[in-house]
């Protein structure tokens, strides 16, 4: 009896199992089946069936639906009693075959993966078998359904519900036969017969592929087949036309990682590995995914099997797949069998092992090896709560020793160096101030200066004070207030930096009046001068080394006022110093600090005594200083964007700017982070003036930011966002380059303001140049001279971009000249073209076409036309020639306004058009959008030059 109430869900679930039968059902055995369930019609509601004439077969996937939706039912309607909705769809199913095995065609059933089947799943296919006996499933003694089933055998246990149900079907005494087919690993010889069979290829061509893929793969048949799919997916495998064969390359297929199903199949094997290869996992995964031979030997010398035993056991795991080698290195094939061999030790085993292993790597060595100390401290990491006191103190040394390699190698891992330093920090003894002096001040200075850097600042101040606060010296505290001036600087608090540097200059004997005047300035320059008249490498190689320790600290600390905090310091009292330093160089011997101090004495030459050719060769010893030092890198870092700020004058501008670009390099490989961050501002805030490519300059600067930010270094950031101001406002996409969410870029006249009352010289500098930059190039003259005299920039230029803003002031003058007629400005503009005529004594690549541009725009106002267009064309070509593209769109723009001014409009347009390309060249669609706009006005202005637009 069938007659039962279907829900709307039952209903749909019905239906679906309907459209599965309509191919399946021949039209009279549909008929027979609704005489037996008079209400089947009913509940399928199935009206014209067709049979096609050839074998039927139900797929997988239509018997997975179909089961799905049988398990649905009968886990809605079952019970669990006799006669309930559960067991007539059973009965109902019994009779569903045998209808469809009556049309006299055979049926085959293929159900994959019986491994995961359900107990209802089972029960319903045993039922099926069970109940099909008789002449509806055979014909004369050849059966008509069959049941083809597969399964994992490792997956399924002898007395689970699926081998328990093929037994009672073997022990049956009903028609049923049951067969069973073992499907194993393939063998190399199999692989290699199929290979050859595949590829076209004699087995012997192709017997070190098959070895690779055996390897891979493990003989396993559906492996071996996904294996050699993703080698044709990834032309790994593929067919030469020139050869006329299939080809591939050995050592590309080795690479490829074995898959994460072969991987699950190995870790399943793992714990029925020979117990040598298991202990050698275990060792090898408590080292991580790979260990070499090196420190195999040494495990094997210390608490560990023989070497030769050790090695025999990772190659047998290699045979077994387990790990693989490539030269003196075995790795683990995969991470799953790294974690999962890992996993093989005990936990409460592990942290002897650990130990076990950290001992063995370190009694074994008599040099100091950086790389074996960093293994050795990972290992006793793992387990250092349960060390005894007496190897405490052993292992804190080895963790500030490995901490110092891991800053020191060429590839720095700052991260992994503060993590080694805490660990050692924390296994001091209790009285570690008293008994472990030396050993506590080392690292906790070391895990200061390297949290600094890696910008970790939250705690460096108060880990600074506790340092002060037990040091038992002067000496001992210099290194903790040096780390202390730079955290000051990167929070912006310049007043504490520089007065804690100067009283302990002070203290150390070397006092500085704090309100410096040119006067003083100069006289110290010429104190000074007769001694580097003849400087050489040479001279200053063989001064002799300095001894006193007073000096040296004190060479230190002005060291320390020239590098770090120079941008807050005023140029005047920055120049006293570098003679100070110099001073004594050459009165108590050479240091290191001494480079720095010639460095920024030429800086003070080349401003002060206009003595350009003493200043630069200066600078140049120096420079060779840096280069020939034993630590290139660190020296190079701090001084490159101060060399550059000199050399500037001779040589060539883009050349200053790769020094800073190597200097940021060479700050990153030290892990100096705010020396490399001046230097990538100098590099991609320098390129605003010179770049071919303004976009991709501003997307290096937005990544500069985006590290001064994680490194919390806010007055870098804030310098940075005048130049990025800068860019924006030429590319046009103030508002839509990508910065991270929690960077708020401040504008020009905020940033004026903090530069204002945080006295940071630097960045007041940044703001009105870049303002003065953007101005010029957008024609706003007036505001341009407003900053200019705000900056008073009539003064000798202190820094080395200053010619930039005395050039914009200049153009500006000169412009305000022609509109204005005031004599001021007409003075300024003549002044200019002498002053910048002496530059281009010293340097005609970076500075000719300025002076040209200038010489035109002055024949211009004194009414000279003809020599005027000489000067126009004669500062274009030298901006072309020396990669000026801003300066040569710029000339273009104003020679085209000559034109213009002077009813030469195809002249004009044709010079415009010229300057518009050229800003699109360089990335400033802004400003060629402008360009254009000023085109448009100047046509319809045309006929009325009484109105021309300016």
């Amino acid at each position: 009896d069938i007659n039962f109430e279907l829900g709307p869900s039952m209903q749909e679930i019905f239906d679906r199992m309907s459209q599965n039968m309509k191919s399946l059902i021949h039209n009279e055995s549909y008929s027979q089946l609704c005489q037996l369930l008079p209400k089947f019609s009913q509940l399928f509601s199935m009206t014209t069936l067709s049979m096609q004439k050839t074998n039927t077969q139900i797929g997988s996937n239509s018997l997975a639906n179909y089961m799905n939706q049988t398990a649905q039912v009968q886990n809605a309607s079952c019970d669990g009693n006799v006669g309930s909705g559960g067991n007539r769809l059973l009965y109902l199913l019994q009779v569903l075959f045998k209808t469809i095995c009556s049309g006299g065609r055979p049926v085959l059933l293929c159900v994959d993966d019986l491994q995961w089947a359900n107990e209802f799943t089972i029960d319903i296919i045993g039922d099926i078998i069970a109940g099909g006996h008789g002449p509806a499933f055979t014909d004369e003694g050849k059966y008509r359904m069959i049941l083809l089933g597969s399964f994992r055998a490792d997956e399924v246990p002898e007395d689970g519900l699926l081998m328990t149900k093929i037994k009672l079907l073997e022990q049956s005494q009903e028609n049923i036969k049951v067969t069973k087919l073992f499907v194993g690993e393939l063998t190399e010889h199999d692989i290699n017969k199929m290979l050859s069979f595949k590829l076209c290829l004699p087995m012997r061509y192709i017997r070190e592929l098959t070895q690779i893929v055996l390897c891979k793969t493990r003989g396993h048949p559906l492996f071996v087949v996904q294996f050699l799919r993703l080698l044709i997916q990834r032309d790994i495998i593929s067919f030469s036309v020139k050869s006329r064969r299939w080809v591939w390359d050995y050592d590309t297929i080795d690479m490829q990682m074995i898959s994460d199903d072969v991987a699950e199949f190995l870790t399943k094997k793992l714990e029925q590995l020979p117990e040598d290869i298991i202990k050698a996992i275990k060792v090898a995964s408590c080292i991580g995914c790979y260990v070499n031979m090196a420190t195999i030997q040494l495990l094997g010398l210390g608490q560990f099997v023989p070497a030769n035993r050790l090695l025999r056991s990772f190659e047998s795991a290699v045979k077994e797949g387990v790990m693989e080698k490539a030269g003196s290195i075995f790795a683990f094939t995969h991470d799953m069998l790294w974690e999962a061999s890992y996993n093989l030790v005990a936990e409460d085993e592990r942290e002897s092992l650990h130990r076990k292993i950290g001992w063995s790597l370190i009694v074994q060595v008599e040099e100091v090896n950086g790389e074996l100390l960093a293994l050795a401290a990972d290992q006793i990491n793992k387990c250092k709560d349960v060390l005894a006191p007496s190897d405490r103190d052993s292992f804190a040394r080895i963790n500030l020793a490995a901490g110092k390699h891991s800053m020191s190698t060429s590839k720095s891992n700052y991260q992994q160096a503060c993590g080694y330093f805490e660990a050692g920090i924390s296994l001091l003894n209790t009285n570690n101030w008293d008994k472990q002096y030396s050993l506590s001040l080392e690292l906790y200075e070391s895990s200061v200066a390297v949290s600094f850097m890696i910008g970790k600042v939250q705690t460096v101040s108060s880990r600074l004070m506790y340092i002060l606060s037990k040091a038992k010296s002067f000496d001992d505290t210099l290194n903790p207030r040096v780390l202390l001036a730079k955290l000051l600087v990167s929070q912006e608090r310049y007043a504490e930096a520089t007065d804690g540097v100067f009283a302990i200059l002070s203290s150390l004997g070397e006092d500085f009046p704090r309100e410096m005047n040119a006067s003083l300035v100069s006289s110290e320059i010429e104190a000074i001068t007769p001694i580097l008249q003849g400087i050489t490498k040479e001279k200053v190689l063989n001064l002799p080394a300095m001894t006193a320790k007073t000096k040296l600290h004190a060479m230190k600390f002005m060291d320390l006022l020239l590098t770090t905090v120079r941008f807050v310091l005023s140029p005047m009292l920055m120049h006293a110093v570098s003679c100070r330093m110099t001073k004594l160089a050459f009165s108590f011997g050479f240091c290191d600090e001494c480079i720095s101090g010639l460095v920024v004495v030429s800086h003070a030459i080349l401003h002060y005594s206009d003595d350009v050719w003493l200043a630069t060769k200066i600078c140049r010893v120096a420079e060779s200083l840096v280069e020939s030092h034993k630590n290139p890198h660190l020296l190079r870092a701090r001084l490159a964007s101060m060399i550059s700020a000199v050399l500037f004058f001779v040589e060539p501008f883009q050349a200053s700017l790769e020094r800073c670009m190597k200097g940021h390099c060479s700050g990153v490989i030290e892990g100096d982070i705010d020396t490399a961050m001046l230097c990538g501002l100098g590099y991609a805030g320098g390129s605003l003036f010179s770049t071919d490519d303004l976009i991709s300059c501003q997307k290096l600067l937005l990544r500069f930011m985006s590290h001064m930010s994680k490194h919390k270094r806010i007055s870098a950031l804030r310098s940075s966002m005048a130049y990025l101001n800068a860019y924006a406002a030429l590319i046009g996409n103030k508002d839509t380059f990508a910065l991270d969410a929690d960077i708020q870029v401040q504008t020009n006249d905020t940033l004026y303001q903090i530069a204002k009352e945080t006295q940071n010289g630097l960045l007041l500098h940044q703001v009105i140049l870049t303002q003065m930059f953007v101005h010029v190039y957008f024609r706003e003259y007036l505001p341009c001279v407003i900053l200019a005299e705000k900056y008073d920039i009539k003064r000798k230029a202190t820094r080395s971009f200053d010619i930039f803003m005395m050039f914009y002031t200049w153009i500006a003058a000169l412009a305000l000249a022609r509109d204005t007629k005031l004599e001021k400005w007409k003075m300024i503009g003549e002044k200019s073209v002498r002053i910048m005529s002496r530059f281009v004594e010293y340097s005609s690549w970076n500075f000719e076409n300025k002076h040209m541009l200038l010489q035109a725009e002055l024949h211009y106002l004194n009414g000279r036309h003809e020599m005027a267009e000489s000067a126009y064309t004669h500062s274009i070509h030298s901006a072309h020639e020396h990669r000026f593209i801003m300066e040569e769109a710029l000339a273009y723009e104003l020679f085209g306004t000559y034109f213009l001014e002077n009813k030469h409009v195809d002249k004009g347009m044709e010079q415009l058009q010229l300057a518009c390309d050229r800003y699109k060249q360089a990335g400033a669609l802004k400003r060629a959008d402008t360009v254009n706009d000023f085109m448009v006005l100047a046509r319809q202005a045309h006929r009325g030059w009484w109105n021309m637009p300016r």
